[in-house]
């Protein structure tokens, strides 16, 4: 018995009418998967615009949208510190339904590049580990953040499909190494993020929008590491 949030219409937001009412229902568990429970958050300006007010095209009031249309980044990372710092940075800018697909060989920095992800949402680095023996976690900052790895699992069984379902639900930021793995189920909207190893601890870190959001969230991490730099 896991307690669950309600399920709130399309037409209310979460953000702005929570009742704090909880209903406890039994759902499929997945025996190999870590949950830490956390509620959804409340879609922003600041997080889904960097902080401008989105007009009708989807893209920020008063903007050309050239400007936003960030296709790629591709980025040189010196150390694992700069490889986390560069991911806090796209997950400051992060909404509940955002998906960001990490690939690369084994020890190429996915799961540094996740720690550094939720930093961003508020989660202590830390507390992060690769969840290669327990496939799916879930951390609470300040949005719910699921982090799956899917090293062990070449096919995906059917047991883990009704807690795949509940992750891709948009109600979660979600993390997900070895995520060619999720062949077709993967959302075409999710940030691709491809790490390569050039050195003992260089890595080419590639970032690809497929879509208007992913153009937006490339935009606002090439802002921040103009203004801010990558440490």
């Amino acid at each position: 018995m896991v307690w669950r949030p309600i399920i709130w219409p399309k037409f209310w937001d979460p953000g702005d009418i929570w009742l704090g009412i909880f209903w406890p229902f039994s759902r499929r568990s997945w025996p190999n998967s870590s949950r830490a429970g956390s509620l959804p958050g409340k879609k922003t300006w600041a997080s889904s615009s960097c902080g401008h007010e989105p007009g009708d095209s989807g893209y920020p009031k008063g903007f050309s949208p050239a400007l936003w249309q960030v296709k790629s980044i591709r980025h040189i990372s010196r150390s694992p510190a700069q490889t986390r710092s560069l991911a806090a940075h796209l997950g400051k800018s992060l909404i509940p339904g955002d998906v960001v697909a990490l690939t690369g060989e084994l020890g190429a920095g996915k799961t540094e590049f996740v720690k550094g992800l939720a930093g961003g949402l508020g989660v202590p680095e830390e507390e992060v580990a690769s969840p290669s023996f327990a496939i799916a976690h879930e951390y609470g900052g300040r949005l719910p953040l699921v982090h799956l790895d899917l090293y062990r699992l070449p096919e995906l069984p059917p047991d883990f499909l009704p807690d795949l379902e509940d992750y891709l639900s948009g109600r979660f930021v979600v993390a997900v190494e070895w995520a060619e793995r999720l062949g077709s189920l993967l959302p075409e909207d999710a940030v691709k993020v491809h790490l390569v190893v050039t050195g003992p601890e260089e890595r080419e870190i590639t970032l690809t929008a497929q879509s208007k959001r992913g153009e937006q969230l490339l935009f606002c991490l090439r802002n921040n590491i103009t203004e801010t730099g990558v440490s």
